[in-house]
């Protein structure tokens, strides 16, 4: 992708993903029960490189770490002591720590549930240059692939069991939005976390 292309990519992102990350982050009322339960994570198999581009680690099967915070296992302070002081925090019905991605008004999310990191939510640049096939490779085919409505063209690939969904494009696999939350059934997320993905193109009226 030339600079002009990824420059248009990127302010589009700009334009329209921090609905679309609120979404991802923040979709879901009944969350809140996975604050309750802390994984055991293989130390290990934590430090394993999964995408090493976005600072994320994990072996299949296990919570994925994104630069030491751990949903479902890391506390809020264990998050700010890693990640440092946020450059926003917003409440509601939890708290959501920004920290910046890289595109401006765009940060990269950890939700926070009862003193409790249990999704972060992570916005992925063109100049990181991550594709779908990392994930594929290392995680085997997504549980569930679905429409999103990020980009026209961008798909939902659910890595249920591990604890990671991809929002990327349909054709040529680049990575948009990535979101690490405590592994759990491809069932269970799509009746909590995954909830309100489409199921069909909501581009096409």
């Amino acid at each position: 992708m030339n600079q002009e292309a990824s420059r248009c990519v990127n302010a589009t992102v700009g334009r329209t993903a921090r609905v679309v990350i609120s979404g991802i982050l923040l979709s879901v009322a009944g969350a809140g029960l996975l604050a309750l339960w802390r994984p055991s994570v293989d130390a290990q198999a934590e430090r394993k490189p999964l995408v090493t581009a976005l600072q994320v680690s994990g072996a299949r099967g296990q919570p994925k770490s994104w630069r030491g915070v751990i949903p479902g296992v890391s506390s809020r302070a264990d998050a700010i002591k890693l990640l440092g002081q946020p450059a926003r925090m917003v409440k509601n019905s939890w708290e959501t720590l920004e920290y910046p991605s890289g595109i401006e008004g765009l940060p990269n999310g950890v939700r926070v549930e009862k003193g409790v990191v249990t999704v972060v939510g992570l916005v992925v640049t063109s100049i990181q240059k991550v594709v779908l096939n990392e994930f594929v490779t290392q995680l085997g085919p997504a549980w569930r692939i679905t429409f999103s409505r990020f980009l026209d063209g961008a798909k939902t690939y659910v890595f249920a069991t591990d604890g990671v969904t991809v929002v990327a494009d349909g054709e040529t696999g680049r990575v948009y939005l990535v979101q690490l939350y405590t592994p759990m059934s491809i069932e269970a997320y799509m009746s909590t976390l995954g909830r309100d993905l489409p199921l069909t193109n909501p581009f096409i009226k």
